[in-house]
């Protein structure tokens, strides 16, 4: 089957506007032309290096003498608005919290935030960003220092967004785990049939039952990747969190997503659920006053982003195949912690959650 028609959503729609942003390829920009542009719009003389990347063209930008930069390119289905939204949040947040490792976006020359390339046929946007330093955690780093540490910068994080005030924030995006339901249609490109009748079914308890609940929680503007890709780690002590990064899938939406989001990365396969759940929330407690209702649903939640992630990836690895290496890297891993989370009662689950929390931490 071809994967590349499955939504098939026609019209202005906010839905097919979503599918849009998801189909849309990077934009191509070489690193010798990457060079130039910082040359001749941030005066820097320098080399750039391609970085890995789904939806965006972002270069590593190098002078020599110890000074770097990021230089991002968007894709070309994120508008103006769009763009603003994730400009906006970066200042907020650094205004708000000035200790929340995040990029400070560095002006061109003419002091503009962005430049619009106009290429034949197409414009371009680019920013440039500070070089946070740090590596990428790797799934040996998935601790409970880790996930304490990790749910401290969320939970600093999470309330520095809370008063962000954007329009475009209230988007419909396919990455807003609220919008699992309608990705129904991709569930035909599971190949085996048992994982596919059962995420099919679960599916239709979501849009039954807990998106109903969801929409009764606390919402706010969330980063909504908190992936292992997108937190900047100290190598020296992999516990300490350097930076967050990659603010492209922002959006409106219930508080404890951003914890489900979290969780269902921060969690390995020889982690109990609940114990490392608790973890990341423990160390968010200073910041973030969790209610009942938001831990009674979150089991749940982290299943529709696991479904969110393999129902997705599935799918652009077949618009992209030159990518799908990097699109599907994390599939394997959502398999196998949806396989264990499936077989858990739900209920039972955010019950030792909430247990642990007023133990004050992860491990009972």
């Amino acid at each position: 089957m071809d994967g590349k028609g499955f939504l098939a959503l026609e019209g202005q729609s906010p839905l097919a506007d979503a599918e849009r942003l998801l189909r849309t390829p990077p934009p191509e920009v070489t690193e010798a032309e990457a060079g130039r542009l910082a040359a001749h719009h941030y005066g820097r003389n320098c080399q750039a290096r391609l970085l890995s990347g789904e939806r965006d063209r972002n270069f590593l930008v190098s002078d020599g003498t110890g000074w770097a930069a990021i230089l991002k390119f968007f894709n070309s289905a994120d508008d103006l608005s769009t763009r603003a939204l994730q400009h906006g949040a970066l200042d907020h947040i650094r205004a708000r919290a000035p200790g929340c490792p995040v990029p400070e976006i560095l002006p061109a020359l003419d002091g503009r935030q962005e430049i619009v390339i106009e290429r034949p046929g197409l414009s371009t946007a680019m920013m440039m960003i500070s070089c946070l330093p740090g590596v990428s955690p790797v799934a040996a780093d998935l601790t409970p220092a880790f996930r304490d540490r990790a749910g401290r910068a969320i939970g600093r994080l999470s309330r520095a967004m809370a008063d962000y005030d954007h329009p475009r924030a209230k988007r419909t995006i396919l990455w807003d785990m609220m919008m699992v339901g309608a990705l129904h249609p991709l569930v035909a490109l599971i190949e085996q049939p048992a994982r596919r009748a059962r995420i099919a079914q679960w599916l239709a308890h979501f849009s039954a039952r807990v998106r109903p609940a969801a929409a009764m929680l606390t919402h706010q503007p969330i980063h909504n990747d908190l992936s292992l890709s997108n937190l900047l780690i100290d190598p020296e002590n992999r516990h300490r969190i350097t930076g967050i990064i990659d603010f492209g899938d922002i959006v409106h939406a219930p508080r404890i997503n951003e914890f489900a989001v979290a969780a269902s990365y921060f969690t390995s396969p020889d982690d109990d659920p609940a114990t490392a759940v608790a973890d990341i929330l423990q160390g968010a407690a200073a910041d973030v006053a969790f209610e009942p209702r938001e831990i009674a649903l979150l089991p749940d939640l982290i299943k529709a982003r696991l479904a969110t992630r393999i129902l997705l990836s599935g799918w652009r690895a077949q618009l992209f195949p030159d990518n799908r290496a990097y699109i599907l890297r994390s599939n394997s891993a959502a398999w196998m912690l949806w396989g264990r989370l499936a077989d858990q009662d739900s209920d039972r689950m955010a019950e030792r959650i909430s247990v642990l929390l007023q133990k004050g931490g992860g491990h009972e």
